[in-house]
């Protein structure tokens, strides 16, 4: 069975965030800092079980009783990154700086955020400015910047993460949380049997720290040893079966296997589990659209268009599932909010694709091309050919053939080791039409080879010929006329039409042959076919006259 590609991947392609249990279970319990009130352990407990509303709730009774404690921002804004409201956390880390702007915590969230937007320098100096608070001797600090950079995936920063999380080893050698992140920092770099070693550490150290297990599955699932991905998966959910994160990375294993109903509902008590946030709804409707269950994915993000109307994610998703649905007014209208709403530099190419789709989809044709034709300069390392099928498709409508013919040319050379045969017959049509008759003839001669039974390709081919011989006493024109007439008999009505031409051609071909038998032979089918045709049957009469001894 072919393997799909990873949804959780692809959702982060689609919100910059990878949403699967890889990067939501945060370790975010409090260690090696005793500054910390209890309450504020009860909320990171929660994120770590990916319970935000509840985390959430905790943290807001801290505000309200201690208004300055800035390290309580940092947790709030993280949350906040998590639900995809990125401005929400800049406002937060920046109310934490005004709380206490010596907060180290602080200029860690201020990083992630950097992270994010790209900014890596921007990132650093944020980093380093929370190093710089805690004196170098916080352990905990320099593992919530390892976690900064694991959650962006920030491979480049891989060597920076590892050094973090060594240096926080070195302060609190024990810590079993710190354990997990060495693994982390370890597969940043690329170095993912390292890091495994390090999560059956932290599980030697406690059998049943499901964060370290959980990092196991997925270190497996990450390989494609799904067998053994499900194995970790399936002693976590025995040790707890109401374990939150585990859900998630269970439906991408069913997801890989085919079992996209079990997907569903590994989803759906993920949901149960955490509740039903617009975050989470988000998340879910985003997993519905990749197994292409448009129509539920639409559902949910109706839900909460209203909590997150001006959200980039469910602008995106909505977008794509209004197109999917043909919804194309919608889709329109949704997707021109997204490119009103985003910056330009956090749009991608599968924003241009469905945007160039639903501007063809709507009669806007021009528009739509350039809009396809960004997508694929934005995505030029690999291929979708789909997108070069769009283009073709708005050319040949607005009879733009010559261009036609170059967009599936570029197409057949992105895809020279794969190319899709019916490819020869789009490309031999295009170039029939305009009027390149020696170029369509040869893809349509590669459609009779792939497709022998493939009736207008030979049809085509006849027409080439007679544009390509004008003297219709060379017979150019006539195997392939036969052949048609042959192969299209199984389905004459449908080409009826075209099957008339032919007999006509065979009636001019073989009366200019002076062979007056066969001419009659086929124009009897002519007539067969057309009884009012007046050029027929004023050859049947000059046929059936007496002849002149």
């Amino acid at each position: 069975m072919k393997m799909k590609i990873s949804w959780k991947n692809q959702i982060k392609k689609f919100s910059k965030i990878t949403i699967g249990a890889s990067l939501l279970t945060c370790t975010f319990l409090v260690f090696g800092n005793k500054t910390f009130a209890q309450n504020i352990n009860d909320g990171t407990k929660a994120e770590e079980l990916l319970k935000y509303d509840e985390a959430k709730s905790v943290y807001n009774k801290i505000i309200a009783k201690e208004p300055a404690n800035a390290a309580v921002y940092y947790h709030l804004a993280v949350i906040a990154y998590h639900n995809y409201q990125y401005d929400s956390a800049k406002y937060l880390l920046d109310k934490g700086v005004q709380a206490n702007n010596n907060e180290p915590l602080i200029y860690v969230g201020k990083g992630l955020i950097s992270l994010y937007d790209k900014n890596e320098t921007q990132a650093m100096q944020n980093f380093a400015k929370a190093l710089e608070l805690s004196n170098n001797k916080n352990a905990y600090v320099m593992q919530q910047i390892t976690d900064a950079i694991w959650q962006e995936q920030d491979v480049n920063d891989g060597d920076y993460a590892y050094d973090m999380i060594t240096k926080a080893a070195a302060l609190d050698k024990k810590d079993i949380h710190i354990i997990v992140s060495t693994g982390d920092a370890y597969r940043l770099k690329g170095e993912g049997g390292k890091g495994l070693s390090e999560y059956k550490k932290a599980i030697d150290a406690d059998p049943k720290f499901l964060l370290a297990q959980l990092r196991v599955g997925e270190s497996y699932a990450k390989v494609k040893s799904y067998p053994a991905a499900e194995g970790v998966y399936n002693d976590i959910l025995k040790i707890d079966p109401n374990y939150p994160p585990v859900y998630p990375d269970l439906g991408e294993l069913f997801y890989q296997k085919g079992s996209i109903e079990k997907a569903k509902e590994s989803y759906k008590k993920f949901l149960s589990l955490v509740g039903t946030s617009p975050a989470e709804r988000l998340r879910y409707a985003s997993f519905l659209y990749l197994i292409r269950d448009y129509k539920s994915a639409l559902e949910e993000l109706n839900k909460v268009a209203q909590s997150l109307p001006n959200n980039v994610l469910l602008l995106r998703i909505k977008s794509y599932c209004e197109f999917q649905t043909g919804d194309y007014a919608s889709g329109m209208n949704t997707i021109q909010k997204l490119f009103s709403t985003v910056k330009k530099e956090a749009l991608i190419s599968m924003d241009y694709e469905y945007y160039g789709n639903l501007l063809r989809k709507t009669n806007q044709d021009s528009l739509g091309v350039i809009n396809l034709k960004t997508a694929i300069i934005m995505d030029s390392t690999s291929i979708n050919a789909d997108i070069y099928d769009s283009i073709e498709k708005s050319y040949y409508k607005m009879k733009k053939y010559n261009d036609a013919t170059n967009i599936l040319e570029q197409k057949l050379a992105k895809t020279k080791d794969n190319i899709s045969k019916i490819d020869y017959y789009t490309l031999g049509r295009d170039y029939f039409y305009a009027g390149n008759y020696q170029r369509a003839d040869t893809n349509f001669a590669m459609v009779n080879k792939y497709f022998p039974t493939y009736a207008i390709a030979y049809w085509y081919r006849a027409r080439c010929k007679l544009e390509l011989n004008k003297d219709i006493k060379t017979g150019a024109a006539k195997p392939y006329y036969e052949k048609f007439i042959e192969v299209s008999a199984s389905d004459a009505a449908r080409y009826k039409p075209q099957i008339e031409e032919g007999y006509q051609y065979l009636v001019s071909y073989y009366y200019n042959k002076n062979e007056l038998e066969k001419t009659k032979e086929y124009a009897n089918k002519v007539k067969e076919m057309d009884p009012d045709n007046k050029a027929n049957n004023d050859m049947l009469k000059f046929l059936n006259a007496p002849k002149k001894k």
